[in-house]
């Protein structure tokens, strides 16, 4: 027998008629049982009732928290019971519905005389037909049973049944509240061999009806129904009910997950997003991968830190999140364990297969191919990648990881993966400190008590300021563990031993040794462990045979006194610079005494710049080293951070600091001593006031980073300065091994060298396997080819030739490698201002200085105007100065400058600004035999020289019109044909084809000396010419 039954809401009145079929001498019946899941737990506080053979509920109960029930009923008929016919019907009849209201099914008995084809059907309050049926019945009494299910709407419906001879009504209310269930439908049942047994049981209480237990239908459990013999002490014994489907589970972050149902247990169908724990504590959220890589207790993250990822592929958790006794799943469910993994693999056709009916279908998330994919579990896996021990992260689109509950061992934890190129699933285990994406499971089992807290390790030993990571361990009636140490209460005695955190992390004091206890507490459990604090002290000796004592600080190995070496690892002698001049032009290493006094060096040891400290060929002894900026940083923040390490690293006293060596206490054992500092110039300053310490971290190309501790207070300044400065050098230990050299590179500011004769510095810089390099400057042998070109010292010095332009090849070696660079010899340039605010570019030629561009001055150096003349005719005839653009064009001046006579290039005003004047024929004979003119050849008119006048010409035909014979302007000179302007008529003449040039020096008395280039030539033509000629100037800088 099926019963869909319905719970009516309390809002709704309804009253039921019970009729008792038994009389007050009746006899009491007990029905007992036990109510499990289908994992055979048993489920407590759940409402069950007893229906009697007429569907009326004749007992309820709650089971126990062992799942016990029991029902007690009557079992003989009540004088309310009418008596029953023993014969069969006489006419077609319809009995009331019951029950009436219902919800979702009610049943009405129907009596029949003969056979008959009955046509039943239901209409609503509109008189519309919902649902209809056809029965052929034979002579007996039967049950129309009608169900509503869940898709009507609340009302009065009507009942009628239609045959030959007769037609039947009957109303009935509907109630759509509460639980409906099932499709709606009309069926129809014969009840005469159950009536039939009834009456003869009711007179001769021979075969009993049957009962029903129903276990009502909740949000956790579906409905179930179990028939039992009635008028009978009956035990069932266990009862199996099944979950439902849950349609969502909510972590206590509000995130709503979809839920599947894959063999025998319930699975969340998304990636979990939570940040918090069960009872509210937040999952810390860690970025850094450095702080990632530390970790023992629970954290997640976001794939790379994006957390527009979370949406789709939520967060990636590490283990210890996992195993927290705090629980990251939200009630009523838990992560999977390896075994409920594989549960769930085998019901899907195992390992080979399994993957692709995990995954998601398609390439929307999954890379290509995502093989196998089919999702036909719905468990719609999802490629969330991972995130590493160190902290990075890999795969997200390829891989699909997923943690089980299940440890491996001290280290590591099981885990499933799913992966774009395979239908299997992959079962491994990895350290716990790795982060996957996590999965839950509907949890069926009771939940264990704790039982006891462990704290490990035990008993161990731990040098002064060193740290040491506790774990606390809760332990579970059901044997199971969990990870408590985020979740625990720390401390240590005695107070003084050290600090402990939050997750467990212990840090032992500088200043004690012995044994400490400590101790982690998690609700009303305590566990405790002991540990010994042992100091560590060491010597070390530098390549000059001198011993330095030692001490460990944290996980650091460091000097206790200021280093005093003189030469490098591999012999080489460092430089002892004294002079303040000769220190403070030091471009590689050196070191001095402080005020170049010997005496100092005992106890304050030698001053180093930082060129000593980069060195490829090493200041420290094989195995120690120039601490970096982060090693230093280390330190300090063990130490206690900026404002208090100071303190803790000075010797105490004022033997060597000056007074008041503000909060000495040298606790951490690394006895600083203020050896003052050589500043860039060579001064020296402040001995007994700081101590200076370099890093080998550069913090630019002209500075690094270092470390400074005052007289007056307790802090560690971090400060960066010139590498000229002097300061003192403490090494570290060197716990790493040593990287290998895998290429020399030449470094340079520009590797063009400006000007002949000039200088450049060129840098060697050693490359290393871990990424650092290091200084092989004056360690490097030097060359340079041609070897006309200049010449280079030993330090990278470059001095290029007085007599050679174009390019040259710089080389360096060392140690079996090799760099070289290219660099290129050009004049030197500069800019020049004239009276009107005019700017020009200036280039330098041999020792000469010569403006670059064509002058646009229209002042002299007085502010005067200069005769602005336009007409042919008076510039024809004028005897003072003046100038003109061309063709009176002044957009033409903006490119070619003006055109001015002779008689203003030396008007005694000066058109040239100070500092600067027109040029002499002699000024224009020395730029020619620079360029490589005889002086037989510059002293002639004419066109002379070969390629000079191409040396000085702009290139390209921009500016110069036909062929610009032989322009290379190697010089930078740039000469532009800017034309001229007639002195027999005042024409414009030649734009583009000549660049012709004033000098101040006169021939005779009406012509003066000019110089000519042309587009056909590439020498140069010197010609006396007349006053009044409009020409180009250009300047030449005053010696």
């Amino acid at each position: 027998m099926k019963k869909l039954h319905a719970t009516i809401p309390a809002q709704v009145s309804l009253l039921i008629l019970t009729f008792f079929l038994f009389s007050s001498s009746a006899r009491i019946y007990d029905v007992t049982g036990r109510l499990v899941t289908e994992h055979r737990n048993p489920i407590a506080n759940h409402q069950i009732v007893l229906y009697d053979d007429n569907d009326v509920q004749i007992a309820t109960d709650q089971t126990d928290s062992q799942g016990n029930f029991h029902f007690s009923y009557q079992g003989q008929p009540t004088s309310a019971e009418p008596a029953r016919r023993l014969d069969g019907p006489s006419e077609f009849a319809l009995g009331s519905s019951y029950p009436n209201p219902f919800n979702p099914r009610t049943v009405i008995p129907f009596e029949v005389p003969e056979s008959t084809d009955a046509v039943i059907a239901i209409y609503n309050i509109l008189g519309q037909e919902v649902i209809r049926t056809r029965a052929n019945l034979t002579p007996g009494s039967h049950e129309i049973v009608v169900n509503l299910g869940s898709g009507m709407s609340q009302g009065t419906y009507l009942l009628r049944v239609n045959g030959r001879g007769y037609s039947l009504t009957q109303t009935m209310t509907f109630l759509s509240a509460g639980i409906s269930s099932g499709l709606a439908g009309i069926t129809v049942r014969s009840a005469g061999q159950r009536q039939g047994a009834l009456r003869e049981r009711l007179q001769t209480a021979s075969e009993p009806a049957m009962y029903r237990i129903v276990i009502e239908e909740t949000e956790v459990y579906r409905q179930r129904e179990v028939i039992i013999p009635a008028l009978t002490d009956y035990h069932e014994g266990d009862i199996t009910i099944f979950y439902r489907q849950p349609e969502e589970v909510l972590d206590i972050d509000g995130n709503s997950y979809p839920v599947v149902r894959i063999g025998d247990d319930w699975w969340m169908a998304g990636n979990l997003k939570t940040t918090r724990y069960r009872n509210g504590d937040p999952i810390p959220n860690v970025t850094s991968s450095a702080e990632w890589a530390g970790l023992v207790t629970g954290a997640y993250s976001v794939y790379n830190n994006f957390e527009g990822n979370a949406a789709t592929y939520g967060y990636l958790y590490n283990w210890h999140a996992v195993n927290d006794v705090r629980n990251i799943a939200p009630e009523g469910w838990r992560v999977p364990s390896d075994v409920e993994w594989q549960f769930m693999v085998n019901s899907l056709g195992g390992n080979a297969v399994a993957g692709g009916k995990l995954k998601a279908t398609g390439t929307e998330h999954w890379s290509s191919p995502n093989t196998g994919a089919t999702n036909e579990s719905g468990f719609r896996a999802l490629p969330g990648g991972f995130r590493s021990a160190p902290g990075e992260f890999y795969y997200r689109g390829m891989i699909a990881g997923f943690w089980s509950a299940t440890g491996d061992d001290a280290d590591k934890a099981w885990y499933r993966a799913l992966a774009y190129n395979a239908a299997a699933i992959d079962r491994s285990s990895v350290t716990r400190q790795g982060a996957f994406s996590l999965r839950l499971i509907r949890d069926t089992s009771p939940e264990p008590s704790m039982t006891g807290i462990e704290i490990s390790p035990k008993d161990e030993s731990v040098e002064a300021g060193e740290s040491m990571q506790f774990t606390a361990t809760a332990h579970f009636s059901d044997l199971s563990k969990k990870d408590a140490t985020g979740a625990s209460l720390w401390a240590v005695s005695p107070s003084e031993a050290g600090a402990i955190d939050g997750n467990g992390l212990f840090t032992a004091s500088l200043s004690f040794a012995g044994a400490a206890t400590i101790r982690a507490g998690y609700k009303e459990f305590a566990g405790e462990a002991v540990l010994t604090i042992t100091p560590e002290t060491g010597t070390m000796t530098d390549q000059d045979g001198n011993v330095y004592q030692t001490v460990k600080i944290g996980g650091q190995w460091w000097m206790t006194g200021n280093l005093k070496v003189t030469h490098y690892r591999n012999g080489d002698l460092i430089p002892n610079v004294a002079g303040d001049g000769a220190w403070s032009q030091r471009m590689s290493g050196a070191y001095a005494a402080y005020n170049n006094v010997g005496g100092n060096v005992a106890t304050y040891g030698y001053l180093y710049n930082w060129h000593v400290v980069n060195d490829v060929r090493d200041i420290a002894p094989e195995g120690w080293r120039v601490p970096t900026d982060a090693e230093w940083q280390v330190l300090v923040d063990f130490l206690g951070g900026t404002d208090v390490a100071g303190g803790k690293m000075k010797q105490t006293g004022t033997m060597y600091w000056n007074i008041p060596n503000t909060g000495a206490t040298n606790e951490s054992g690394f006895t600083a001593l203020p050896g003052g500092r050589r500043n860039s110039n060579g001064s020296f300053v402040n001995m007994g006031g700081i101590g200076s310490f370099w890093s080998s971290t550069e913090h630019s190309e002209e500075r690094a980073w270092h470390y400074r501790l005052d007289a007056d207070n307790t802090n560690v300044h971090r400060l960066n300065n010139r590498k000229e400065f002097g300061f003192s050098l403490r090494l570290i230990k060197d716990t790493k091994p040593s990287p290998s050299m895998n290429r020399l590179e030449i470094v340079a500011r520009d590797y063009t060298v400006v000007g002949l004769g000039d200088q450049e510095q060129f840098a060697a810089r050693a490359h290393y396997t871990d990424g650092s390099t290091k200084n092989a400057t004056s360690a490097s042998f030097w060359s340079v080819m041609p070897s006309y070109a200049g010449s280079i010292d030993g330090e990278g010095l470059f001095t290029a030739s007085a007599s050679y332009t174009g390019w040259a090849k710089v080389t360096a070696s060392y140690d079996g490698f090799t760099d070289e660079v290219d660099l290129v010899i050009v004049p030197a340039t500069g800019t020049m201002t004239d009276q009107q605010g005019n700017v020009y570019r200036t280039v330098k030629i041999g020792d000469q200085w010569w403006m670059a561009e064509n002058l646009r001055a229209t002042r002299y150096r007085n502010g005067d105007p200069i005769e602005h003349v336009t007409n042919n005719w008076i510039w024809r005839d004028l005897t003072t100065g003046a100038y003109c653009a061309y063709e009176n064009d002044e957009s033409i001046a903006d490119t070619y400058g003006y055109l001015y006579n002779w008689y203003a290039a030396v008007d005694s005003r000066n058109i040239a600004p100070s500092g600067w004047r027109v040029p002499t024929d002699d000024d224009w004979k020395t730029l020619e035999r620079y360029l490589g003119m005889s002086s037989s050849q510059a002293n002639s008119t004419g066109w002379r020289g070969t390629n000079e006048g191409g040396n000085l010409k702009a290139t390209g035909s921009m500016h110069w019109d036909g062929a610009n014979t032989g322009a290379t302007n190697s010089t930078g000179f740039t000469a532009l044909p800017g034309g001229s302007r007639s002195s027999s008529d005042g024409r414009f003449i030649v734009l583009g084809h000549y660049a012709r040039f004033l000098s101040a020096s006169e021939d005779r008395s009406h012509t003066a000396w000019r110089r000519e280039l042309s587009t056909k030539e590439a020498g140069v033509n010197r010609q006396s010419t007349y006053k009044e000629t409009g020409y180009s100037i250009r300047l030449v800088r005053e010696d």
